[in-house]
């Protein structure tokens, strides 16, 4: 007899072979695809620390060996995938020495109380892992990652430069360092073992070092991996790749992960989802609910009646309705009060350099243009609206701007807008007729209109 796990995995594995609109119904509309972890190049960093007394996470009991030989100085330095952990044995460690007090103040900086702890583990977990950064007698930098976690850098690959440490660090040039480490992860009580790609490297970064030995040898983390998978839905093949942004990289939530869904055909992952979106795949409505804990599977929910009007970002897609504050009048506009006339959304920034170069551009547009069936709505995406407002009226910039605080998003999110300045084109209807991105996409946009209006 199946148990209720078993009955769960067979259904699981059964969508990664085919997934049909009958499997669906099956699982109440649920679909679940496992991932896996891929190396892939990220820009996220995170600064590593010294292994000392002064770290939460010193231990008397743990000695480092399996050094290179003809080393002059060295180091070692430690990225923590869960710091909350090492703060709670830490306490435990000093039994006592430590004050209640100042305990529950450490846990409120990882938004913990007391009763968290019952998700961690008493018994000490190798939640963190460990690097060595020195110059031998040659001048050489050399860096080793503590890949399996035994505090023995004998086992791992060394990574050493060709250049002089000297010259290497007047230059700028960084020695940049791979591996998948394994680590322990305490989650609600059970001990787990895990493993990641990160990239480590000798970048120098813009941080204040107190210990004069840390100050010549930096050390900054990359994670080095996404997560893929790939799913079937009416015999059209999607690919899915999530990142995570946050260090430690390890847990995936609403906040740190960018996920790309996209067909196999097209193989475009422009634009990033995040958990609560909506997406149309086969004509259908799709949420996106959920990633597992440590991104090892994702979960989307087909939505009733998913057959009403397709709403979404790209060209085809009728466009979310946008209602905000206009900057100059204080008055609240819709987008929808605008039906019947084409629509050019602007999305800028007073910070943006090419976003301040196409005003021009988009002055010329408005004077051709928007005196007969185009309004231009302009989205600021910015720190301060102060800025924003002083700058339109500076400018001269005469149509409808909405504030959207860097911040709090809410219109730059909804229509997945990370590069500026990105144009979107509707028509009367409320379509999408164009997406462009980049200060030269105006002509784009010049030419349609003038093609689209002469056919009216």
């Amino acid at each position: 007899m199946k148990t209720p796990e078993m009955i769960k995995i067979h259904l699981l594995l059964l969508l990664l072979i085919t997934i049909n609109s009958r499997v669906l119904s099956q699982i109440h509309n649920r679909l679940s695809v496992y991932l896996h972890s891929k190396q892939t190049e990220q820009q996220s960093s995170c600064f590593t620390e010294i292994y000392n007394t002064g770290n939460t996470n010193f231990k008397s009991d743990i000695k480092f060996k399996g050094f290179p030989d003809k080393i002059e100085e060295y180091i070692i330095k430690t990225f923590d995938f869960q710091p909350e952990q090492g703060l709670y044995e830490q306490y435990c460690r000093l039994n006592g020495e430590m004050r209640l007090k100042d305990f529950e103040q450490g846990l409120k900086f990882y938004s913990l109380n007391l009763s968290d702890t019952v998700k961690l583990s008493r018994i000490p977990i190798k939640h963190f892992v460990s690097f060595f950064i020195g110059k031998n007698k040659d001048g050489q930098l050399i860096m080793i990652g503590d890949e399996n976690n035994n505090y023995d850098f004998s086992d791992d690959k060394q990574f050493i430069s060709k250049a002089d440490y000297s010259e290497l660090n007047a230059s700028q040039t960084s020695l940049n360092c791979f591996g998948n480490f394994k680590y322990q992860y305490s989650l609600n009580g059970k001990i787990l073992n895990r493993s990641i790609y990160l990239r480590y490297s000798s970048k120098k970064a813009i941080v204040n070092y107190y210990d004069s030995i840390e100050k010549k040898f930096y050390l900054v983390v990359y994670p080095h991996e996404t997560k893929q998978g790939s799913f079937k839905l009416n015999g059209q093949k999607y690919n899915i790749q999530i990142y995570n942004q946050q260090p430690p990289y390890v847990l995936y939530n609403r906040e740190n992960s960018k996920i790309y869904i996209s067909s196999a055909i097209s193989n475009r992952n422009k634009y990033p989802y995040t958990l609560g979106d909506t997406l149309y795949l086969e004509n259908k409505r799709f949420l996106i609910k959920g990633v597992s804990k440590f991104g090892d599977s994702l979960h989307l929910i087909k939505l009733e009646n998913s057959n009403k009007l397709s709403y979404g970002i790209d060209s085809g897609k009728y466009a979310f309705n946008i209602k905000a504050k206009d900057i100059k009048t204080d008055s609240i506009i819709s987008t929808e009060n605008f039906k019947g006339k084409l629509i050019l959304l602007d999305f800028w920034g007073t910070w943006c350099q090419p976003c301040i170069q196409s005003i021009p551009n988009l002055k010329l547009i408005h004077e051709k243009f928007g005196h007969t069936n185009l309004a231009i709505l302009s989205i600021a995406y910015d720190h301060s609206f102060n800025d924003v407002k002083s700058f339109i009226e500076k400018n001269d910039v005469s149509w409808i701007n909405f504030f959207d605080p860097i911040n709090s998003s809410t219109i730059c999110r909804k229509f997945k807008v990370d590069t500026f300045p990105t144009f979107i084109l509707i028509d009367e209807k409320g379509r999408i007729l164009k997406r462009v991105t980049g200060e030269d996409s105006l002509e784009t946009i010049k030419g349609i209109l003038e093609k689209y209006i002469a056919q009216k």
